[in-house]
């Protein structure tokens, strides 16, 4: 169970339970309370990528660099790798996440546009939950995809479909997340 609220300084938190959600007696009980910090597109300092595939100086880590003139994109010389392709962020640490914001490459070429796309989520790396899909138009502009609130160490952008269906190739210039830090429950 989550609940958000307007963020606001605080040093204590109090949970009051009004009633018991079963209306089964007088009780209330929690195995663990975990606060989060204000959302935002989270800091990607630390954070690595991976892909399926790349070409030449056309890395994974140019999704996190900040600089929108460089761009991530699947190999397509020597051969071509087939679709479906997909990135993977490791986040260097848990975070609640609910959000994906996808740049298109910026250089005037279209090539390697994302179409249909799933989002998927793990805490440790291997076990991964998908929590979005969809379908991206075929054009230059930033697509943000919100989902259900999930933690998450690592988010997995799988892309189905090249969305001007050119070729079986997909790019990104910038990658971010939507998240929120857990908060230390240390002392």
């Amino acid at each position: 169970k989550s609940s958000d609220f307007e963020p606001i300084p605080a040093r204590y938190i109090r949970i009051v339970a009004l009633t018991e959600a079963g209306n089964r007696g007088p009780w209330a009980s929690a195995a663990e309370i975990n606060a989060y910090g204000v959302e935002s597109f989270a800091s990607r300092s630390g954070w690595t990528a991976t892909a399926d595939s790349q070409q030449d100086i056309h890395v994974p880590g140019n999704v996190l660099d900040g600089d929108v003139s460089t761009y991530w994109h699947t190999e397509y010389t020597p051969t071509t790798a087939p679709l479906p392709h997909m990135i993977t962020i490791n986040m260097q640490t848990t975070y609640l996440v609910d959000a994906l914001a996808y740049n298109p490459r910026q250089d005037g070429s279209p090539n390697g546009n994302i179409g249909q796309y799933q989002i998927w989520t793990s805490t440790n790396g291997n076990n991964f939950i998908q929590v979005s899909s969809g379908t991206w138009n075929d054009d230059a502009s930033l697509k943000v995809t919100t989902f259900s609130p999930v933690q998450a160490s690592y988010i997995r952008l799988v892309a189905l479909t090249e969305a001007g269906n050119r070729g079986p190739w997909s790019s990104a210039s910038e990658i971010n997340v939507s998240a929120r830090t857990l908060l230390s429950r240390a002392g």
